[in-house]
Parts: structure tokens; sequence; C-alpha cells
């Protein structure tokens, strides 16, 4: 490009100036589209994570659907990025690090954890690439409803509730009921529960169940058996519970979890379909976090809320995040929906205010509906509802 030299001097400063910005300008776009990947952002994330290194081995797995010529094509952006801020590569496995890679799939993007080995230390890093289209990640969302239908109302204490065809199965503190359609209690079976030590103050329980047998788990506690004719057995024990993203121990005389690589937290959820899917888990100190497919990498997210359970729909994303919004002090809680997008846990519709305190949370198997327990301390009574999404027109 040729400038004339006749200009005067400030105007020539000036148009120097603004083609210095423009050219500046396309190559920062020429860059976002060169990494489309992320495979530059994660390079700088291990940069940042354990600093520069030598490395004797660098590979990238798949764990979704995508094939093996686009992790091939992943690993040599990254290994590119990589030499170019100064690792080191090809040297002896003894003394060099290695960086294993997992790339998986969210409902929103794609992530890919690396995992940095070098010595007797290891670090985590991870970027997440959204499917992105519009700027906004509100934009992005799909208005949704809740929509509530009662199950059960007892005065008695419910821990889980699971509907089973015509049939309820309701768990409280000392038994496990059969309720049959009507809800008459001569329609009705009961098993009861026994354990060794005394009930945390909050107790929390889950039913899990094929129609034929049942399991039980409670604090300290597990419970199998039959539903037909209904029989019971139970011992103490600190199994593993199966929550919605992988298997956690309750704390005992505690009503959080623990798993390894995670801290302590009250409840987790699934970002995709896939078992290495990230997760998104509401800690005990009250803040939301996410976790990669391999544990041992936290990041500190927008939202709040004890429980989670995620519901598939057919609204925006196809999968709703339910959280129990706590009340201010003497208020009812509320049911909130929101979608997992941009790193950003983004609200999806108003607030549902509910009857009282929500003591559990709980997806059903299939994913197609929660089930929360309220206890409506006004009414002296506990109160069961099946909750699904319904998109808002």
């Amino acid at each position: 490009m040729v400038i004339p030299a006749l200009l005067p001097r400030p105007l020539l400063l000036v148009l120097c100036f603004l083609i210095l910005t423009a050219m500046l300008s396309a190559l920062g776009v020429g860059a976002a589209q060169a990494d489309a990947t992320g495979a530059v952002d994660l390079a700088a994330k291990i940069l940042g994570a354990g600093g520069r290194l030598d490395v004797a081995r660098l590979t990238v797995r798949n764990g979704n659907q995508a094939g093996a010529s686009e992790a091939a094509e992943f690993q040599r952006a990254l290994e590119a990025e990589l030499r170019r801020l100064g690792f080191g590569f090809g040297q002896a496995a003894a003394t060099a690090a290695t960086i294993e890679v997992t790339l998986s799939d969210s409902f929103q993007g794609r992530l890919a954890v690396a995992e940095i080995h070098s010595g007797d230390t290891k670090t985590v890093a991870m970027v997440l690439r959204p499917q992105g289209a519009p700027s906004s990640a509100a934009e992005r969302v799909t208005p949704v409803t809740l929509q509530l239908q009662p199950l059960l109302l007892r005065k008695a204490p419910i821990l889980d509730v699971l509907p089973l065809n015509e049939s309820l199965l309701v768990l409280g503190t000392d038994d496990l009921v059969l309720q049959h359609a009507g809800g008459s209690d001569s329609l009705s079976q009961a098993a009861r529960i026994t354990h060794s030590r005394p009930w945390p103050r909050d107790p929390r329980g889950r039913i899990l169940s094929d129609g034929v047998s049942v399991r039980i788990y409670l604090p300290g506690t597990q419970c199998q058996g039959t539903l037909r004719p209904m029989a019971l057995s139970c011992a103490d024990s600190q199994a593993a519970w199966p929550l919605d993203g992988g298997n956690a121990t309750l704390v005992p005389d505690r009503n959080y979890f623990e798993a390894e690589g995670i801290r302590p937290f009250y409840s987790m959820v699934r970002l995709g379909p896939a078992e290495n899917s990230g997760r998104l888990i509401a800690g005990i100190d009250g803040k939301t976090y996410l976790v990669g497919p391999n544990s041992g990498s936290e990041t500190a997210v927008e939202g709040r809320g004890n429980d989670l359970a995620a519901v598939r729909s057919g609204c925006g994303s196809g999968r709703q995040i339910l959280t129990a919004m706590p009340g201010e002090e003497g208020q009812p809680d509320s049911l909130r929906t929101f979608e997992w997008i941009d790193l950003r846990v983004i609200p999806s519709g108003t607030p549902m205010r509910v009857p009282g305190l929500i003591t559990a949370l709980w997806p059903i198997a299939d994913g197609t509906y929660a089930v929360a327990v309220i206890h409506n301390t006004n009414a002296g009574r506990y109160e069961a509802y099946r909750i699904t999404v319904a998109c808002s027109r």
C-alpha cells in the first residue's frame, strides 16, 4: 500500500493508525476462525496450568460421536500451537511430561479437557467451544414453563416418590409404601425400613425400581427387595448412590455427597447424553461448578440452588436444568429452569413459587420428568409433585 507523502503530518499519522487498526482486526478475525477447534485456547490454558514443558507424549481421545479424523486434526493443531509457545517434543519419557486430551460433547458445545502429568504433579486445563450461532447466550434460550402435577399429600415425611404405571412408591423415614390407584389404604402395601443408626437431622432417600424389584438408598443404609409380594431387606451400607452424572457417597450424618476429585456437593447433573460429558454440581458453599469429564477440574459458573435435576424436553437444547431456589427468610422456595450455554447457566423461565420448602428434587431414570417433595409447613404436610417442562408460546 502506498501512502501519499504530500499529506499533512497529523493527517498522515491518523491514516497510518486507521490502516494498522484494520490490519490487526483482520488478523484477529483470522485467528478466531483458525481456532474453531479450540486448540489454540487449550494450548494457552495448558501453558497457564503447568508452564512451558518438554513433552514426551501428547494424545487426543474422542469421547463422543466424532470420527478419529477430528481427534487427529485437533492433535495436530494443539501440537503446533504448543511448539509455537516453546514446548519441546520428543523428549525422554522419564523426565518429560505427558498430556492426555479428551474431547466430548456437552449439550451446548464441545468440551476439551487436558490432563498434564509432570513428575508427581497432575494439573488439568479445559475449554468449551459453544456450538454457537446467535451472538448473545440469552438470545439462544427458548422460554419454557413448568407444569406441576400433584402426586401425593401426607403428614408423614416423604423422602422420595416414584410413579410406576398405576401405582406409586413412597419412601418415608420408616417404611416404603406401594400405593395403588385410588389411594385407599386397603389398596396399599408397606414394608418396614430397619436401620441401626439414627437418621441425621435432614435425611435423604432415593428409590430405584424396574417395576419388579426395588433398591433404596438411605443415610448409611441400603435396602433391596421385591414389590409383589412386598418384601424388603435392609443393611448398613456406605455404598455410593447412583446420581445423574456418576456415583457419589453420602457423607455420614450429613445430607451432602462426596466423590473423588470433586468438592462436596448436594446434587449433580450431566450436561450431555454421554457418560463422559461434563457435569454441573451444586456445591455446599452455595455456588454452582462445572466439572470436567474425568473430574479433577472445576470452574465456578453462574447459578445457585441446593438441588439440581435435568429434564428432557422438546424446548431449546432439548434438556432443561431445574433448580430449587431458596426463598428469603420466612418465604417459600421456588423452582426455576435454566439452560447451559457458553459456560453460563441462563434462565429459561420465570421462577415458580411453591407452597413450602423443597426437601427433595430427583430426576426420573429416563429423564422425561422430575419429582419434587415440598414440606408445606402452613398446612402441616408433605406434598409430592411430578414436574414436566413445556415450551412457552
